[in-house]
């Protein structure tokens, strides 16, 4: 698909008009050209500059103030976790980057989060706007994207009771719940809460609670539901949270999954820092292994993106105001040319994940997964929040409207209209 970035030379109000509702708009002037829809205001101008006008820098001055304790349910890893992880078998893409026990970065991610919009759910970055995706979701963990079931219908009536008041924090959760002899469903269920609540959606309370027992138990049975829009519906709505509190002068709180923000910059910045390549790049071993030349190996090759942008380019980075005004910078006038980042998945072929899309096959119809898949990326939809269980949760929604970030996803670049009337 065609990576240009300006509109054909042939739109007009009619044209638009017609093609009013399509996902992908094709070209008047090249029959390979397609644009990614649906097309919004012609004239967008007045919105943009609107927007920008909103986002939190424009409102507050970046402050290493507003991030006390933000980052403090990072995906850690416990000791005993990887034990627990090879007992279950668990091969899962997104299972996987749990060993990885990533380093923060704190100062990107806040410096970042500083240029969110929340109207686009994108960032208005100096080079143009950009957005973490259902692509990235997919190529970054593998998680269902595609399925129809809403998860709000689930029954949200618990089969197992588990202790996780005063049980020793997650260590203690581990010692409790890990058994002996054949996985049983309720320890399977009690791995699954532990891995959802600690390492993908990263709860607040930063240790156990239940309150992601009712989708455990219905990965335990095998029902299939949207869990990559729930974790992206997450991240999204992190983003609006912060950006809302940041303009008010308040503090960003506690928890989040702001371990998959740092994935995905980590792409954007991919040649800016100094970062392996992707054949380079090295990802833990859940247990070292000795080669016939009697060499310990506690590493092996990357097998995704997910892995490769878990290791980390130095031992991490605490907030300081020096890095956060250094990354401000970097945001706001743009990096070189030569070393910005569209479309970040071109050495897709050198990862066997995720095994259920590969970008060669979408325009092959034998290969329908991974055609869907990549509608499904382009497409407009609505993200469920706020359904799993707790106190003061209430169920709402994210738009995901990635016409956007357009160039991310390998389609020409339509201007920005008013984006919000096309879902």
């Amino acid at each position: 698909m065609s990576t240009s970035t300006n509109p054909t030379a042939a739109s007009s109000a009619e044209y638009a008009e017609h093609l009013s509702n399509l996902v992908a708009v094709p070209s008047l002037l090249h029959d390979q050209q397609y644009f990614l829809g649906p097309i919004g205001n012609l004239d967008p101008t007045e919105f943009i500059i609107a927007e920008t006008n909103r986002i939190p820098f424009r409102s507050a001055n970046p402050n290493t103030s507003h991030w006390k304790n933000t980052f403090k349910s990072w995906p850690s890893l416990e000791k005993s976790w990887p034990v627990w992880y090879k007992r279950i078998s668990a091969s899962k893409q997104a299972l996987a980057l749990t060993v990885a026990n990533s380093a923060k970065d704190e100062p990107l991610m806040a410096t970042a989060t500083y240029f969110w919009s929340n109207t686009l759910n994108a960032f208005l970055f100096n080079q143009g706007p950009m957005t973490p995706t259902l692509l990235d979701i997919i190529m970054l963990t593998g998680l269902d994207v595609t399925s129809s079931a809403n998860p709000m219908n689930l029954n949200t009536k618990n089969t197992f009771e588990f202790k996780t008041k005063s049980i020793g924090g997650w260590s203690g959760y581990i010692t409790a719940y890990m058994g002996k002899g054949p996985v049983t469903p309720r320890e399977h269920v009690a791995f699954l809460l532990m891995w959802l609540e600690k390492f993908l959606f990263c709860g607040s309370s930063c240790g156990p609670t239940t309150n992601w027992q009712f989708l455990a138990e219905a990965l335990v049975t095998k029902k299939q539901f949207p869990l990559g829009k729930i974790l992206l519906g997450y991240l999204y709505q992190i983003l609006n949270n912060a950006s809302a509190k940041i303009i008010i002068g308040s503090v960003v709180g506690t928890g989040g999954p702001w371990w998959l923000l740092q994935s995905w910059l980590n792409l954007v910045v991919m040649k800016v820092v100094n970062r392996p390549s992707v054949t380079e790049a090295e990802f833990p071993r859940l247990e070292p292994i000795v080669e016939d030349d009697g060499e310990e190996r506690t590493h092996r090759r990357c097998m995704s993106y997910g892995e490769y942008v878990s290791t980390p380019a130095d031992a991490g980075t605490k907030l300081s105001a020096e890095l956060l005004k250094d990354w401000f910078f970097s945001f706001y006038d743009g990096f070189q040319k030569d070393a910005r980042v569209w479309f970040f998945y071109a050495d897709s072929m050198d990862f066997e994940l995720p095994a259920d899309f590969r970008f060669e096959d979408i325009n092959h119809e034998k290969f329908q997964q991974s055609r869907e898949i990549f509608t499904t990326a382009i497409s407009p939809c609505i993200l469920p929040v706020g359904i799993h269980q707790g106190r003061n949760i209430q169920v709402s929604y994210e738009f995901y409207h990635p016409m956007s970030s357009a160039r991310q996803l390998e389609m020409g670049q339509l201007e920005m209209g008013e984006i919000s009337k096309s879902l």
